[in-house]
């Protein structure tokens, strides 16, 4: 039985929950009884926000949780009307409404993004930074780059994908410098 169990506070009546909670946080805070029995109002109205603070976040989580799961079936579709034989396959939304999947394809790690409609918009396949083009390595001269991709648009161009102290950056098959992903 805890030392609260037969406390009352003046004008106030406490339930044997917050009761507990109470003698908790006097432990915690290595406060004596009469102390903690003191701060009730205060504990009670931190507890109150904490228990807000938890449903906020719970609320967050399950709504990115289902919005990661609802791909729309256009989408679905047009994946596998272009891709067979994957693996591991993710999919994301992305923040211009986009979606996104990641997945592998014999061995190759690999992302195809699609529109809302389920059009495809590109490809990515990863690559070893040895299979850059000579004009882009040359670009990169001095840099040392941690992973690199080929990245096939909707129009057939093509861009290539550096990755430099955690910054994505994108050449032509010139070496040109492209604006940053």
């Amino acid at each position: 039985m805890t030392p609260f169990a037969t406390c009352s506070v003046r004008y106030m009546t406490i339930s044997q929950t917050e009761k507990l909670c109470i003698y908790y946080v006097s432990l915690l805070f290595n406060l004596n009884a009469d102390k903690a029995l003191n701060q009730v109002p205060k504990i009670l109205n931190i507890m109150k926000k904490l228990h807000l603070l938890i449903l906020v976040f719970l609320a967050f989580g399950l709504t990115a949780s289902a919005q990661k799961k609802s791909v729309p079936a256009k989408v679905k579709s047009s994946f596998e009307q272009h891709f067979k034989e994957v693996e591991d396959l993710k999919w994301r939304k992305e923040k211009d409404g986009n979606w996104e999947a990641e997945f592998e394809q014999k061995e190759v790690e690999k992302s195809a993004t699609f529109s809302k409609s389920g059009q495809l918009l590109e490809t990515e396949t990863e690559i070893k930074v040895t299979e850059l083009p000579d004009a882009v390595k040359k670009a990169l001269a001095g840099k040392k780059v941690k992973e690199a991709a080929r990245i096939e648009k909707v129009d057939s161009s093509v861009v290539y994908e550096a990755e430099v102290r955690r910054h994505n950056l994108l050449f032509d098959v010139s070496g040109n410098r492209l604006s940053d992903k």
